[in-house]
């Protein structure tokens, strides 16, 4: 998984096949092989929808690189790990050679390898202990960012795709009303704070970003008027 994990997607599925050629009866590789064929085909469709920059002018092009790295980096600043690598990796669709979308990229895999230990270890030890629920938390934010992690999912395979759903669904409705309650008492760094929990058990959540960027207007609107 080395060159998935640094966004080489299709250094990767040559990898794997290759792995499949030797043992084409392993389930893991079969299946670490699946996922990362959909990555691919993900990528595909972000570098269609992007093919048109292109062909535009360099000056444009490179005004939609910048705030596409601006929009990751400040994903990274925020923890949002997972937008973040995407905004990298889609500039390096555009512009493989790229420095600072490869620097960004870099960094962002090493923030994400010194997170999943944690998180690993802190969901082993809750299923252990019967926590089931603290411990599918802490799985699906490794899987949220690592989504072939072995450890992660074997412990979710022997938990049932019902209860996990409902776990997560739970949690992430707690966190995103939390935050609506603190930002309409003023509090939004907090609110901010319980939205990014949030994102980290549903990256996708479009409500809890979009009410990040507006909390963080509020701050900014405060700080002005001081």
């Amino acid at each position: 998984m080395a060159y998935f994990k640094k966004g080489e997607v299709d250094l990767a599925v040559q990898q794997f096949r290759k792995a499949l050629e030797l043992g084409p009866d392993n389930e893991i590789i079969t299946e670490e092989f699946n996922i990362i064929s959909e990555k691919l085909k993900e990528l595909t469709i972000a570098s269609e929808k992007i093919k048109g920059i292109s062909v535009i002018s360099e000056k444009l092009r490179n005004e939609i690189i910048k705030r596409m790295l601006a929009e990751g980096i400040e994903a990274y600043k925020d923890g949002n790990y997972f937008h973040a690598m995407e905004e990298f990796n889609e500039i390096l669709l555009i512009d493989g050679k790229n420095a600072e979308a490869q620097r960004w990229r870099k960094e962002t895999t090493e923030t994400i390898d010194k997170f999943m230990a944690p998180w690993l270890k802190e969901g082993v030890e809750a299923y252990k202990n019967g926590d089931i629920d603290a411990a599918i938390i802490s799985f699906i934010k490794v899987t949220n960012l690592e989504p072939g992690n072995k450890e992660a999912k074997e412990y979710l395979g022997k938990i049932g795709t019902g209860k996990i759903e409902a776990t997560i669904k739970i949690e992430v409705d707690t966190h995103y009303l939390r935050g609506i309650t603190l930002y309409t008492d003023g509090k939004y760094e907090e609110a901010i704070e319980s939205w990014k929990k949030v994102l980290e058990l549903e990256p996708r959540h479009e409500k809890a970003a979009l009410n990040i960027d507006k909390a963080k207007r509020k701050i900014e609107g405060v700080t002005k008027t001081k």
